[in-house]
Protein backbone atom coordinates (compact mmCIF):
# COMPACT_ATOMS: atom_id res chain seq x y z
CA UNK A 1 0.00 0.00 0.00
CA UNK A 2 1.39 3.92 -1.23
CA UNK A 3 1.52 5.95 2.13
CA UNK A 4 -0.68 8.68 0.05
CA UNK A 5 -3.20 5.67 0.08
CA UNK A 6 -2.74 4.93 3.47
CA UNK A 7 -2.83 8.83 4.36
CA UNK A 8 -5.89 9.01 2.23
CA UNK A 9 -8.16 6.35 4.26
CA UNK A 10 -6.31 6.99 7.51
CA UNK A 11 -7.85 10.09 8.17
CA UNK A 12 -11.29 8.84 6.97
CA UNK A 13 -10.83 5.46 9.69
CA UNK A 14 -9.98 7.68 12.55
CA UNK A 15 -12.86 10.13 12.28
CA UNK A 16 -15.04 7.25 12.72
CA UNK A 17 -16.54 7.21 15.98
CA UNK A 18 -18.98 4.03 17.32
CA UNK A 19 -20.66 6.51 18.80
CA UNK A 20 -21.54 9.55 16.52
CA UNK A 21 -20.71 7.99 13.47
CA UNK A 22 -18.27 9.20 11.06
CA UNK A 23 -19.79 12.35 10.73
CA UNK A 24 -21.21 13.99 13.65
CA UNK A 25 -23.27 16.37 13.72
CA UNK A 26 -22.48 20.16 16.22
CA UNK A 27 -24.72 19.53 18.91
CA UNK A 28 -27.90 20.87 19.72
CA UNK A 29 -31.56 21.00 19.67
CA UNK A 30 -33.23 20.35 16.30
CA UNK A 31 -34.92 22.75 14.16
CA UNK A 32 -39.56 22.78 13.75
CA UNK A 33 -40.79 20.70 10.91
CA UNK A 34 -41.83 23.51 9.37
CA UNK A 35 -37.91 24.66 8.66
CA UNK A 36 -36.87 21.39 7.72
CA UNK A 37 -39.91 21.21 4.97
CA UNK A 38 -39.42 24.90 3.81
CA UNK A 39 -35.62 23.86 2.84
CA UNK A 40 -36.80 20.71 0.84
CA UNK A 41 -35.04 18.40 3.05
CA UNK A 42 -32.29 17.18 5.81
CA UNK A 43 -29.00 19.35 6.20
CA UNK A 44 -26.70 20.79 8.27
CA UNK A 45 -28.54 23.92 8.72
CA UNK A 46 -31.32 21.99 9.99
CA UNK A 47 -29.40 20.78 12.84
CA UNK A 48 -27.58 23.62 13.60
CA UNK A 49 -28.33 25.35 17.20
CA UNK A 50 -30.92 27.85 17.57
CA UNK A 51 -28.68 29.66 19.55
CA UNK A 52 -25.40 29.46 21.09
CA UNK A 53 -26.08 27.09 23.90
CA UNK A 54 -25.91 23.90 24.43
CA UNK A 55 -29.23 21.57 24.65
CA UNK A 56 -29.76 20.87 28.47
CA UNK A 57 -28.43 17.32 29.28
CA UNK A 58 -30.68 14.62 30.57
CA UNK A 59 -30.58 14.50 34.63
CA UNK A 60 -29.72 10.79 35.41
CA UNK A 61 -32.80 10.69 37.31
CA UNK A 62 -34.94 11.44 34.03
CA UNK A 63 -32.52 9.10 31.59
CA UNK A 64 -33.74 5.39 33.24
CA UNK A 65 -37.21 6.09 32.92
CA UNK A 66 -37.07 7.27 29.17
CA UNK A 67 -34.96 4.28 28.36
CA UNK A 68 -37.29 2.26 29.97
CA UNK A 69 -40.45 3.56 28.55
CA UNK A 70 -39.06 3.01 24.95
CA UNK A 71 -37.52 -0.47 25.75
CA UNK A 72 -41.50 -1.10 26.59
CA UNK A 73 -43.14 0.68 22.99
CA UNK A 74 -39.62 -1.00 21.29
CA UNK A 75 -40.54 -4.74 22.93
CA UNK A 76 -44.39 -4.17 21.84
CA UNK A 77 -43.62 -3.34 18.80
CA UNK A 78 -44.92 -5.83 16.21
CA UNK A 79 -42.65 -4.46 13.29
CA UNK A 80 -39.88 -3.78 15.22
CA UNK A 81 -39.52 -0.10 14.62
CA UNK A 82 -38.25 2.12 17.00
CA UNK A 83 -40.91 3.73 19.04
CA UNK A 84 -41.53 7.70 18.73
CA UNK A 85 -40.65 10.71 20.60
CA UNK A 86 -44.38 11.18 21.00
CA UNK A 87 -45.03 8.03 22.13
CA UNK A 88 -42.45 7.86 24.53
CA UNK A 89 -43.37 11.31 25.69
CA UNK A 90 -46.85 10.48 26.72
CA UNK A 91 -45.62 7.26 28.09
CA UNK A 92 -43.37 8.94 30.43
CA UNK A 93 -44.62 12.15 30.76
CA UNK A 94 -41.35 13.87 30.73
CA UNK A 95 -40.07 17.41 28.59
CA UNK A 96 -39.83 17.29 25.01
CA UNK A 97 -35.96 18.16 25.36
CA UNK A 98 -34.95 15.38 27.63
CA UNK A 99 -37.48 12.82 25.47
CA UNK A 100 -35.13 14.13 22.20
CA UNK A 101 -32.03 13.80 23.53
CA UNK A 102 -32.77 10.63 25.51
CA UNK A 103 -34.11 8.93 22.20
CA UNK A 104 -30.58 9.37 20.69
CA UNK A 105 -29.08 8.56 23.26
CA UNK A 106 -31.21 5.08 23.19
CA UNK A 107 -31.00 4.41 19.49
CA UNK A 108 -27.24 5.33 19.20
CA UNK A 109 -27.40 2.73 22.14
CA UNK A 110 -29.30 0.36 19.62
CA UNK A 111 -26.96 0.38 16.77
CA UNK A 112 -23.77 0.19 18.84
CA UNK A 113 -21.18 -2.10 17.42
CA UNK A 114 -17.95 -3.01 18.79
CA UNK A 115 -15.01 -1.71 15.78
CA UNK A 116 -11.83 -2.51 15.67
CA UNK A 117 -9.79 0.61 14.29
CA UNK A 118 -6.45 -0.66 13.00
CA UNK A 119 -3.44 1.96 12.79
CA UNK A 120 -1.45 2.01 9.70
CA UNK A 121 1.91 0.47 9.65
CA UNK A 122 4.62 2.76 10.44
CA UNK A 123 6.95 3.74 7.80
CA UNK A 124 10.01 2.23 9.30
CA UNK A 125 8.49 -1.60 8.35
CA UNK A 126 7.81 -0.75 5.36
CA UNK A 127 11.39 -2.44 3.89
CA UNK A 128 10.97 -5.16 6.78
CA UNK A 129 7.69 -6.50 6.59
CA UNK A 130 6.88 -4.95 3.12
CA UNK A 131 5.77 -8.72 1.97
CA UNK A 132 4.91 -10.17 4.74
CA UNK A 133 2.84 -7.26 5.42
CA UNK A 134 1.33 -6.95 2.11
CA UNK A 135 -1.43 -9.01 2.26
CA UNK A 136 -1.93 -8.00 6.20
CA UNK A 137 -2.53 -4.38 4.84
CA UNK A 138 -4.96 -5.71 2.36
CA UNK A 139 -6.56 -7.59 4.92
CA UNK A 140 -6.40 -4.06 6.75
CA UNK A 141 -7.47 -1.86 4.16
CA UNK A 142 -10.67 -4.34 3.76
CA UNK A 143 -11.39 -4.15 7.24
CA UNK A 144 -10.83 0.11 7.29
CA UNK A 145 -13.03 -0.39 4.41
CA UNK A 146 -15.62 -2.42 6.27
CA UNK A 147 -15.30 -0.32 9.18
CA UNK A 148 -15.93 2.80 6.91
CA UNK A 149 -18.58 1.17 5.45
CA UNK A 150 -20.33 0.33 8.49
CA UNK A 151 -19.59 3.76 9.68
CA UNK A 152 -21.46 5.51 6.83
CA UNK A 153 -24.01 3.16 7.66
CA UNK A 154 -24.05 3.72 10.98
CA UNK A 155 -24.08 7.32 10.12
CA UNK A 156 -26.97 6.89 7.38
CA UNK A 157 -28.75 4.84 9.79
CA UNK A 158 -28.36 7.47 12.58
CA UNK A 159 -29.19 10.26 10.03
CA UNK A 160 -32.55 8.63 8.70
CA UNK A 161 -32.99 8.53 12.89
CA UNK A 162 -32.34 11.91 13.53
CA UNK A 163 -34.47 12.79 10.19
CA UNK A 164 -37.14 10.25 11.89
CA UNK A 165 -36.44 12.33 15.07
CA UNK A 166 -36.45 15.72 13.64
CA UNK A 167 -40.01 14.50 11.93
CA UNK A 168 -41.35 13.11 15.21
CA UNK A 169 -40.25 16.21 17.07
CA UNK A 170 -42.18 18.28 14.53
CA UNK A 171 -45.21 16.58 14.16
CA UNK A 172 -45.00 16.38 18.67
CA UNK A 173 -44.63 20.58 18.04
CA UNK A 174 -46.91 21.00 15.91
CA UNK A 175 -49.60 18.91 17.90
CA UNK A 176 -48.67 20.69 21.10
CA UNK A 177 -48.68 23.83 19.28
CA UNK A 178 -52.60 22.47 17.80
CA UNK A 179 -52.99 21.53 21.24
CA UNK A 180 -51.53 25.06 22.62
CA UNK A 181 -53.57 26.87 20.31
CA UNK A 182 -56.78 24.83 21.24
CA UNK A 183 -56.34 25.41 24.78
CA UNK A 184 -55.82 29.15 24.31
CA UNK A 185 -58.90 29.34 22.51
CA UNK A 186 -60.09 27.16 25.38
CA UNK A 187 -58.30 29.82 27.13
CA UNK A 188 -59.62 32.74 25.65
CA UNK A 189 -63.59 31.65 25.68
CA UNK A 190 -63.05 30.58 29.46
CA UNK A 191 -61.74 33.59 30.20
CA UNK A 192 -64.34 35.16 27.91
CA UNK A 193 -67.42 33.20 29.91
CA UNK A 194 -65.37 34.42 33.74
CA UNK A 195 -66.01 37.95 32.46
CA UNK A 196 -69.27 37.56 31.33
CA UNK A 197 -69.74 35.15 34.52
CA UNK A 198 -68.56 38.43 36.45
CA UNK A 199 -70.82 40.65 34.95
CA UNK A 200 -72.98 38.43 35.54
CA UNK A 201 -72.27 38.25 38.63
CA UNK A 202 -72.41 41.84 39.36
CA UNK A 203 -75.26 42.48 38.05
CA UNK A 204 -76.79 39.53 40.18
CA UNK A 205 -75.10 41.51 43.33
CA UNK A 206 -76.70 45.00 42.57
CA UNK A 207 -80.07 42.61 42.30
CA UNK A 208 -79.17 40.90 45.09
CA UNK A 209 -78.93 44.22 47.10
CA UNK A 210 -81.78 46.24 45.53
CA UNK A 211 -83.38 42.88 46.40
CA UNK A 212 -82.00 43.20 50.05
CA UNK A 213 -83.52 46.80 49.98
CA UNK A 214 -86.52 45.76 49.19
CA UNK A 215 -87.00 43.87 51.50
CA UNK A 216 -85.60 45.25 54.39
CA UNK A 217 -87.79 48.45 53.32
CA UNK A 218 -90.95 45.54 53.17
CA UNK A 219 -89.80 44.21 56.54
CA UNK A 220 -89.71 47.69 58.20
CA UNK A 221 -92.97 48.70 56.49
CA UNK A 222 -94.51 44.92 58.02
CA UNK A 223 -93.07 45.91 61.71
CA UNK A 224 -94.43 49.23 61.11
CA UNK A 225 -97.84 47.65 60.07
CA UNK A 226 -98.00 45.05 62.98
CA UNK A 227 -97.50 47.73 65.23
CA UNK A 228 -99.99 49.91 63.50
CA UNK A 229 -102.49 46.71 63.79
CA UNK A 230 -101.51 45.97 67.60
CA UNK A 231 -101.78 49.27 68.46
CA UNK A 232 -105.25 49.16 65.98
CA UNK A 233 -105.91 46.33 68.03
CA UNK A 234 -105.38 47.66 71.65
CA UNK A 235 -107.52 50.58 70.86
CA UNK A 236 -110.43 48.58 69.54
CA UNK A 237 -110.29 46.37 72.59
CA UNK A 238 -110.14 49.36 74.50
CA UNK A 239 -113.19 51.05 73.00
CA UNK A 240 -114.75 47.77 73.13
CA UNK A 241 -113.80 47.75 76.90
CA UNK A 242 -115.50 51.14 77.40
CA UNK A 243 -118.22 50.19 75.43
CA UNK A 244 -119.16 47.10 77.11
CA UNK A 245 -118.62 49.15 80.17
CA UNK A 246 -121.06 52.19 78.99
CA UNK A 247 -123.21 49.14 78.02
CA UNK A 248 -123.28 47.77 81.46
CA UNK A 249 -123.60 51.23 83.25
CA UNK A 250 -126.00 52.19 80.58
CA UNK A 251 -127.79 49.01 81.44
CA UNK A 252 -127.48 49.48 85.38
CA UNK A 253 -128.94 52.96 84.96
CA UNK A 254 -131.64 51.48 82.98
CA UNK A 255 -132.39 49.14 86.10
CA UNK A 256 -131.66 51.94 88.78
CA UNK A 257 -134.35 54.05 86.31
CA UNK A 258 -136.57 51.37 86.16
CA UNK A 259 -136.56 50.91 89.92
CA UNK A 260 -136.72 54.47 90.63
CA UNK A 261 -139.71 54.71 88.15
CA UNK A 262 -141.32 51.64 90.39
CA UNK A 263 -140.52 53.62 93.08
CA UNK A 264 -142.06 57.04 92.00
CA UNK A 265 -145.02 55.44 90.46
CA UNK A 266 -145.45 54.15 94.23
CA UNK A 267 -144.93 57.43 95.76
CA UNK A 268 -146.95 58.70 92.30
CA UNK A 269 -149.97 56.86 93.69
CA UNK A 270 -149.22 57.98 96.97
CA UNK A 271 -149.20 61.56 96.69
CA UNK A 272 -152.36 61.22 94.07
CA UNK A 273 -154.00 59.47 97.13
CA UNK A 274 -153.19 61.78 99.76
CA UNK A 275 -154.09 64.90 97.00
CA UNK A 276 -157.42 63.48 96.41
CA UNK A 277 -157.71 63.53 100.29
CA UNK A 278 -156.47 66.84 100.68
CA UNK A 279 -158.74 67.55 97.69
CA UNK A 280 -161.66 66.45 99.30
CA UNK A 281 -160.58 67.99 102.96
CA UNK A 282 -160.17 71.59 100.29
CA UNK A 283 -163.80 70.90 98.92
CA UNK A 284 -164.95 70.47 102.13
CA UNK A 285 -163.20 73.30 103.04
CA UNK A 286 -164.90 75.18 100.29
CA UNK A 287 -168.78 73.81 100.96
CA UNK A 288 -168.13 74.96 104.36
CA UNK A 289 -166.67 78.45 103.03
CA UNK A 290 -169.45 78.59 100.64
CA UNK A 291 -172.08 77.77 103.16
CA UNK A 292 -170.08 80.35 105.70
CA UNK A 293 -170.27 82.49 102.73
CA UNK A 294 -174.39 81.92 102.69
CA UNK A 295 -174.69 82.77 106.28
CA UNK A 296 -172.71 85.31 105.89
CA UNK A 297 -174.43 86.87 102.90
CA UNK A 298 -177.74 86.18 104.99
CA UNK A 299 -176.56 87.40 107.83
CA UNK A 300 -175.53 90.62 105.83
CA UNK A 301 -179.21 90.46 104.55
CA UNK A 302 -180.24 90.30 108.18
CA UNK A 303 -178.24 93.40 109.18
CA UNK A 304 -179.30 95.22 106.57
CA UNK A 305 -182.85 94.19 106.99
CA UNK A 306 -181.87 94.88 110.77
CA UNK A 307 -180.61 98.41 109.77
CA UNK A 308 -183.77 99.69 107.55
CA UNK A 309 -185.69 97.95 111.04
CA UNK A 310 -183.37 100.17 113.11
CA UNK A 311 -184.34 103.28 110.92
CA UNK A 312 -187.57 102.76 111.32
CA UNK A 313 -187.66 102.22 114.75
CA UNK A 314 -185.57 105.43 114.86
CA UNK A 315 -188.15 107.00 113.86
CA UNK A 316 -190.02 105.88 116.69
CA UNK A 317 -188.92 106.52 120.29
CA UNK A 318 -186.00 106.48 122.29
CA UNK A 319 -186.89 103.24 124.04
CA UNK A 320 -187.06 101.58 120.34
CA UNK A 321 -183.34 103.23 120.30
CA UNK A 322 -181.89 101.17 123.15
CA UNK A 323 -183.70 98.06 121.32
CA UNK A 324 -182.04 99.01 118.18
CA UNK A 325 -178.91 99.48 119.26
CA UNK A 326 -179.05 95.79 121.20
CA UNK A 327 -180.18 94.29 118.00
CA UNK A 328 -177.36 96.40 116.18
CA UNK A 329 -174.92 94.97 118.85
CA UNK A 330 -175.99 91.32 118.05
CA UNK A 331 -175.76 91.85 114.60
CA UNK A 332 -172.18 93.25 115.04
CA UNK A 333 -171.31 90.17 117.07
CA UNK A 334 -172.78 87.79 114.72
CA UNK A 335 -171.54 89.35 111.83
CA UNK A 336 -167.86 89.02 113.88
CA UNK A 337 -168.70 85.41 114.41
CA UNK A 338 -169.33 84.89 110.79
CA UNK A 339 -166.17 86.46 109.62
CA UNK A 340 -164.26 84.45 112.37
CA UNK A 341 -165.85 81.64 110.61
CA UNK A 342 -164.37 82.46 107.11
CA UNK A 343 -161.08 82.92 108.50
CA UNK A 344 -161.08 79.68 110.21
CA UNK A 345 -162.43 78.40 106.67
CA UNK A 346 -159.58 80.39 104.86
CA UNK A 347 -157.05 79.18 107.76
CA UNK A 348 -158.02 75.45 107.35
CA UNK A 349 -158.05 75.60 103.77
CA UNK A 350 -154.09 77.16 103.83
CA UNK A 351 -153.28 74.53 106.26
CA UNK A 352 -154.76 71.63 103.52
CA UNK A 353 -152.24 73.11 101.25
CA UNK A 354 -149.19 72.83 103.23
CA UNK A 355 -150.29 69.66 104.20
CA UNK A 356 -150.29 68.63 100.74
CA UNK A 357 -147.15 70.75 99.75
CA UNK A 358 -145.81 68.92 102.94
CA UNK A 359 -146.94 65.32 101.30
CA UNK A 360 -145.56 66.20 98.14
CA UNK A 361 -141.51 67.16 99.94
CA UNK A 362 -141.93 64.01 102.10
CA UNK A 363 -142.28 62.20 99.00
CA UNK A 364 -139.70 63.96 96.94
CA UNK A 365 -137.51 62.88 100.18
CA UNK A 366 -138.28 59.80 100.78
CA UNK A 367 -137.06 58.75 96.54
CA UNK A 368 -134.33 56.43 96.62
CA UNK A 369 -130.94 58.09 96.02
CA UNK A 370 -129.74 57.71 91.71
CA UNK A 371 -125.75 57.77 91.81
CA UNK A 372 -124.13 60.41 90.28
CA UNK A 373 -122.42 57.26 88.26
CA UNK A 374 -125.71 56.62 86.17
CA UNK A 375 -126.48 59.32 84.24
CA UNK A 376 -130.19 59.69 85.58
CA UNK A 377 -131.78 62.91 86.79
CA UNK A 378 -135.24 63.44 88.29
CA UNK A 379 -137.13 66.62 88.61
CA UNK A 380 -140.44 67.87 89.24
CA UNK A 381 -143.13 70.72 89.43
CA UNK A 382 -146.57 71.71 90.17
CA UNK A 383 -148.38 73.51 87.78
CA UNK A 384 -151.02 76.34 88.00
CA UNK A 385 -153.81 73.75 89.13
CA UNK A 386 -151.99 71.92 91.97
CA UNK A 387 -151.48 69.13 90.10
CA UNK A 388 -147.44 66.66 90.58
CA UNK A 389 -146.02 66.65 87.54
CA UNK A 390 -142.44 64.25 88.11
CA UNK A 391 -139.87 64.28 85.27
CA UNK A 392 -137.19 61.25 84.40
CA UNK A 393 -134.35 62.26 82.00
CA UNK A 394 -131.41 59.11 81.27
CA UNK A 395 -128.65 60.76 79.21
CA UNK A 396 -127.14 58.35 76.29
CA UNK A 397 -123.74 57.50 77.60
CA UNK A 398 -120.64 58.40 75.44
CA UNK A 399 -117.05 56.49 75.51
CA UNK A 400 -114.17 59.13 76.09
CA UNK A 401 -111.37 58.95 73.49
CA UNK A 402 -108.02 59.00 74.23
Amino acid sequence: MQPSESARISPKITRVSPVSGAFPLRPGPLRSGKAYRRRGGFSARTAAPRSASAPPPVPPSVAPPLFAAADALFSASETGEFPNVEAVRQESRAGMNYVVEAMKEWRQNQRRQVMTVRDPLPPELHTLIQEAGQHFWTSARQLANESLDAARRAFESEKNDLIQLSAEQSAAFESQATELAVTLERLAELERQAAEAGESVREMSQALEAARGARLQAEQEAALSRLQAEENARRADELRAELEHAHREAEAAAADARTVTEALRGDAERLRTERDRAQQRQDLAGEEIARLTEQLTAARGETAAVQTALAEVRAQSGAAERVHAEQLTQAEAEKRRHSEQVTGAETARDEARQEAAAARESALLSLPVVPSLHPLSVSSIIDSNSNYIITITINKVTPLSQ
